[in-house]
């Protein structure tokens, strides 16, 4: 875990995306430039750049809630907290926030280049010829299995593709999901997507990119849609007119604009 050490009552939480929680090089870029060119907010809050590389990510949302539940308790009681989460880090962190339904503390949640359903995302791609991130998604799905604390317990659950060129990627990769927790169709499904039962004051920020080569916004859409009666709170959409998937933040500060006007929503 990365942290920058203050005693703040004010918490960012940090969460990146792929199958398993890391310090990514796009998160520890952000927390760089956060702190050299937003100095007032890196200092202003207690960043918590949560990682575990031994279990997966969607299996993590109890844990990771427990632990601000503990820092809470640490910090006698926590003001604020912000959760950052980049691609399907974002999911994760609806989770984590709904799992604090009960505290008072402010909150808000972050997303940035975020699939709104992770699974759906997926399936879209099993019927592309080439362009399989359905496929790459079902890779590194096993591989974060046979990097589990529990692998040899597990092995015999981790499935080989069909075929190299035409796994159903998403299909595969959800049934192991499935086998190793012991979790339903419906379980999985809840598990993959944003999670919008949260408290009336919450905000959520929902930045995306317009030409994004691994979300599908149509599946966001219709995520959103189907749980429209829950949003009762603050859910805000910011689209830029760019190309790639948090690959903006490599050359450049602007995208930076977008998290700090999220972070002083007030």
């Amino acid at each position: 875990m990365y942290t920058n050490n203050t005693k703040s009552k004010r918490i960012l939480v940090i969460l990146s995306g792929c199958f398993t929680l890391t310090n990514a090089v796009y998160i520890k870029k952000f927390v760089n430039d956060l702190k050299y060119e937003h100095p007032e907010i890196y200092e202003k809050y207690n960043i918590q750049v949560i990682t575990c590389d031994m279990e997966v990510s969607i299996h993590t949302y109890d844990a990771v809630a427990s632990y601000i539940k503990e820092l809470d308790i640490e910090l006698n009681n926590i003001e604020e907290l912000v959760m950052l989460g980049f691609s399907s880090g974002g999911v994760i962190s609806s989770h984590v926030m709904s799992k604090l339904y009960a505290y008072n503390f402010t909150k808000k949640i972050i997303t940035y280049d975020t699939p709104l359903h992770v699974r759906y995302n997926c399936e879209v791609f099993e019927p592309y010829k080439l362009y399989r991130m359905d496929a790459m998604t079902y890779i590194m799905v096993k591989y974060s299995y046979e990097n589990h604390y529990d692998y040899e317990k597990i092995k015999y659950l981790l499935s080989k593709p069909n075929s190299i060129f035409n796994p159903n990627g998403a299909t595969e990769y959800a049934n192991i999901i499935k086998l190793v927790h012991n979790w339903s169709d419906t379980e999985l499904d809840h598990r993959s997507g944003f999670n919008f039962e949260q408290t009336r004051d919450t905000k959520v920020i929902h930045i995306r990119t317009l030409h994004d080569p691994i979300v599908r916004h149509e599946t966001s859409l219709e995520h959103i849609v189907k749980n429209q009666d829950k949003i009762t709170y603050h859910f805000e959409t910011i689209e830029r007119n760019r190309i790639g998937h948090i690959s903006n933040m490599a050359f450049s500060l602007d995208y930076l604009k977008d998290i700090v006007y999220a972070i002083n929503q007030k």
